[in-house]
């Protein structure tokens, strides 16, 4: 592939090199001065003559008066030509030929991009090979979810490299088939692993969660965790029926989360004998009830609790 590009870039340069001088030598047409005006001279002499000879053959009485007027004129246009004319065009046909000079100073030589190494059918029943023996030893290991997602990764790098090669095979290439077979399998544990990914790791993280010794903040940030695979895993399959269920449960658990953590702080502010400050806490929760996503008949459950508790703190 460099050899390619190191002659191409030769080409081009070759180019350049046998145009640019041609274009550098070419001049405008162009007479110098003194030819000119001598050619321009005998021309107007030659004119002179002749009109005087005709003038003379129609019986003018001074016909060289006239010849002389007309010779003069001619002189006159010549001069206007070459001074006014010719050397404005001379000078714009110059200026044009030294700007296309300096734009192919400019130009720098093509780079040809290398052509894509084509997947050969050996490759390709290697790449397969490696993805089953991996999909297998991740079947083994049923609760390590690290597993499944390098499965994934494998398939995921696969069906890019083949989705770029099967977009320029020639469907009666021999390649077509085993590549297009093996893009249809991939597929297959491409899915499945994600799941088992999702699933494992999610769950393991949810158990996490509700660990009594573990703050708040911990809680909400494990849960948080396993929503986020859940997410990456909906990004690939977002029709999955399971997935948008346990991705919906999670954000419930979350918001019951933050919500008992609330409830939990007014209820040590009136143990604590600070019913104010309950109050305003218990009150906070029945504003945050309005954002958390939870479902409507716990949200009423947990607001018929809060007014109970304030009311009590009222009247004590």
């Amino acid at each position: 592939m460099k050899r390619i590009g190191n002659k191409a870039n030769s080409y081009t340069r070759d180019r350049r090199v046998n145009w640019a001088p041609r274009a550098k030598n070419q001049s405008p047409f162009w007479i110098p001065g003194l030819s000119y005006y001598f050619l321009s001279f005998a021309v107007a002499l030659t004119l002179f003559f002749l009109i005087w000879a005709v003038l003379i053959e129609t019986g003018e009485s001074t016909p060289f008066i006239p010849a002389g007027m007309l010779a003069s004129l001619f002189l006159v246009a010549a001069f206007v030509v070459r001074e006014v004319l010719i050397k404005r065009a001379r000078n714009r046909q110059l200026e044009a030929q030294r700007q296309l000079d300096l734009n192919l100073d400019g130009i720098s030589p093509v780079r040809v991009q290398p052509r894509l190494k084509k997947l050969t059918i050996v490759e390709n029943r290697n790449l397969l090979t490696q993805i089953f023996e991996k999909s297998e030893a991740a079947g083994v290991l049923k609760h390590l979810p690290e597993a499944h997602w390098e499965v994934f990764d494998l398939c995921e790098r696969y069906l890019a490299k083949t989705r770029r090669e099967i977009a320029r095979t020639h469907i009666n290439s021999p390649r077509f088939g085993p590549i297009s077979k093996g893009r249809g399998k991939v597929k297959k544990l491409h899915k499945h692993h994600l799941m088992r990914w999702a699933k494992e790791q999610a769950g393991l993280l949810s158990i996490d969660s509700k660990a009594v010794r573990m703050s708040y903040a911990d809680r909400i940030d494990q849960a948080e965790s396993a929503r986020e695979c859940l997410s990456i895993a909906l990004g690939y399959y977002p029709r999955e029926k399971n997935l948008r269920e346990s991705h919906e449960a999670l954000k419930e658990y979350v918001s019951s989360i933050k919500i008992s953590q609330k409830m939990d702080q007014a209820s040590r502010a009136a143990l604590r004998g600070n019913h104010q400050h309950a109050v305003r806490l218990y009150r906070d929760v029945l504003h945050q009830l309005t954002r958390e996503y939870l479902r409507d008949r716990e949200k009423e459950a947990i607001a018929e609790k809060v007014k109970s508790e304030i009311q009590k703190l009222n009247g004590s």
